[in-house]
C-alpha cells in the first residue's frame, strides 16, 4: 500500500479551492477568515505535498496552471459536499453563527436595512455582521461577500437570486411647488413642470418615467432645470421645491408620510425594479445566508 504524503495536506485544499473560484487570496482570505499571508502558505504546502505548482501568481492576477485547474475540478465537488454534510448537521443543531459579509444598495440599505439590523442581530446573537454600503456591483466571490443584495436582478453566472420584494415608481412634488405650478392630471402634462431628472450613475444615462393606466405601459422623456446622480438628491430637490421628481417607493415613503412631498399621478402608477438577495451558488444556502434573507423578506416583504 503506498504511503500518504504529507498527511495533512488535505488542509490545504479547501483554501486552493477558493482561490481558484476568487482568483484573489484575498478574497479567499475573508471568505475563510484568514490572512492572505496563511492561505498562500497552505497553498504552497500543498503544491509541496503535490509535487506540482497549482497556481501561476503575479502582482496583478491568480490563474490555474494546468494541474492546477485539473485538480480544481476534482476537489471542488469534494469541498462543496463537505460543507453540505457540515451544514446538514450544524444547521438541524445550532442557531446560525459566525460572520456575516453583505454588500447593500445604498439607498436602500440605509432607509430599509439599517434600521431593521438591531432587531436581526438581537434574534441572532452568535452572527456578526459587516454591512458594506455600495451601488457599485460587487464580485461576491474575489471580494469575500457572502450575500449581495440588489436593485433588478442582473445574470450572473454561477449566483443564486431570490427575491426579496417589488418596488413601485413613485411620482411626487413638494406642496409648494403645486401651489405655484399646478397639479398635472396626466402624464403628458409632466412636459410643461419641471422635474428633476435621474442619471443613471453606471451609465450616466438620464432615466425615462414610466407610467402604467388599464394595463398600457407609457415613457415620458421629462426635462427640468436640474439632474441628479443619487436619489437621496433627487428626494432634497423635490422637498425643497426644486420641481418634480419620480423614483422608487420606499426612498419617497418618509417624506410623503411626513407630508413634504406629494404624491401624484397615482391612476398611473407603474411596478419597479424587484429587490433580490444573491449568494453564490456553490456557498449553498447556509444557515447564516438563509437567516438573513428570510429576514428581510419577512420584515420588508412583497409590495
Amino acid at each position: 500500500m503506498a504511503k500518504e504524503r504529507g498527511g495533512d495536506h488535505f488542509a490545504g485544499i479547501v483554501p486552493f479551492v477558493r482561490v481558484a473560484e476568487a482568483r484573489s487570496f484575498t478574497g479567499a482570505a475573508k471568505r475563510l477568515g484568514l490572512t492572505p499571508s496563511a492561505v498562500s502558505k497552505a497553498i504552497a504546502k500543498l503544491e509541496g505535498d503535490l509535487g506540482v505548482a497549482l497556481l501561476h501568481r503575479t502582482s496583478r492576477s491568480v490563474t490555474l496552471t494546468p494541474e492546477g485547474a485539473a485538480f480544481y475540478e476534482r476537489c471542488r465537488q469534494i469541498v462543496s459536499d463537505i460543507e453540505e454534510a457540515r451544514e446538514s448537521v450544524s444547521t438541524a443543531q445550532a442557531e446560525p453563527r459566525g460572520h456575516l459579509r453583505v454588500s447593500l444598495p445604498l439607498a436602500f440599505g440605509r432607509l430599509e436595512v439599517m434600521p431593521l439590523m438591531p432587531g436581526f442581530l438581537e434574534q441572532n446573537p452568535e452572527l456578526t455582521v459587516d454591512a458594506n454600503l455600495t451601488d457599485r456591483a460587487v464580485d461576491l466571490a474575489e471580494e469575500g461577500y457572502d450575500v449581495a443584495v440588489r436593485i433588478g436582478r442582473r445574470s450572473e453566472a454561477r449566483l443564486v437570486a431570490r427575491r426579496i420584494r417589488r418596488t413601485r415608481m413613485v411620482t411626487a412634488a413638494s406642496p409648494a411647488y403645486l401651489r405655484e405650478r399646478g397639479v398635472p392630471e396626466r402624464p403628458e402634462a409632466l412636459r410643461g413642470h419641471n422635474c428633476v431628472g435621474f442619471l443613471l450613475p453606471s451609465t450616466g444615462a438620464l432615466l425615462d418615467w414610466v407610467f402604467e393606466h388599464d394595463g398600457r405601459p407609457q415613457s415620458i422623456a421629462v426635462r427640468g432645470n436640474l439632474t441628479v446622480n443619487t436619489v437621496e438628491a433627487q428626494v432634497e430637490a423635490a422637498v425643497s421645491g426644486g420641481g418634480v421628481i419620480q423614483t422608487l417607493d420606499f426612498i419617497a415613503r418618509r417624506a410623503i408620510e411626513d407630508g413634504t412631498l406629494v404624491p401624484l399621478l397615482e391612476d398611473y402608477l407603474t411596478l419597479g425594479p424587484s429587490i433580490f438577495a444573491l449568494y453564490p451558488e456553490n456557498r449553498r444556502l447556509s444557515a447564516k445566508i438563509g437567516v438573513f434573507i428570510d429576514f428581510l423578506t419577512r420584515t420588508l416583504g412583497e409590495v
